[in-house]
């Protein structure tokens, strides 16, 4: 059973959030921040600007935490604020049909430093999938991780997952 619970929502997660790939890599620069629970890991990274594809490193280690975590075992929400408007959140994947491209992650293990974790952000033409050649600048991005065994008790009624501020109050992650 809880086998199938986990494949249930990695399927789903994949399906929601989605992965795709692009080129160019951008390393991380600014600000970088975590808040931890029981149940969600919250991580914040600040002034970031990136052409075609962002990583960003997600490390398990600095966490006051008694058992190890895997975050490839958990529901990964992205989220990021842009300098114009740094109040309103976004979720990735993101495709506004005002925008001329479109967001995506994916998640993978540093199999040479364990307990770190790459994580992609991915831009990508709207029209055509091509990687999207004009740099782009968030002010925020935050990315939050679920306990699985928590967050396969939450319905779409529970929580909208693509609204950051109450993924924040339901989990308890104020900053």
């Amino acid at each position: 059973m809880k086998t199938k619970f986990i494949i249930y929502f990695t399927v789903l997660q994949i399906i929601i959030l989605g992965t795709m790939s692009c080129s160019n890599d951008d390393e991380i620069s600014g600000d970088k921040q975590s808040v931890s629970n029981s149940d969600a890991i919250l991580y914040e990274f600040s002034n970031q600007t990136f052409t075609h594809k962002l990583d960003i490193e997600l490390s398990t280690l600095e966490l006051e935490v008694t058992d190890s975590i895997n975050l490839l075992d958990r529901l990964t929400l992205v989220y990021y604020t842009t300098e114009k408007n740094p109040d309103t959140w976004h979720s990735v994947p993101d495709k506004s049909p005002a925008k001329d491209y479109r967001l995506q992650w994916s998640l993978g293990e540093n199999e040479t430093d364990p307990g770190n974790y790459n994580l992609e952000i991915k831009a990508q033409r709207a029209d055509d999938n091509k990687p999207y050649d004009i740099s782009l600048s968030y002010d925020k991005i935050r990315v939050i991780s679920v306990d699985f065994s928590v967050a396969g008790n939450i319905t779409p009624k529970d929580l909208d997952t693509r609204d950051y501020n109450a993924v924040i109050n339901y989990f308890g992650l104020e900053q």
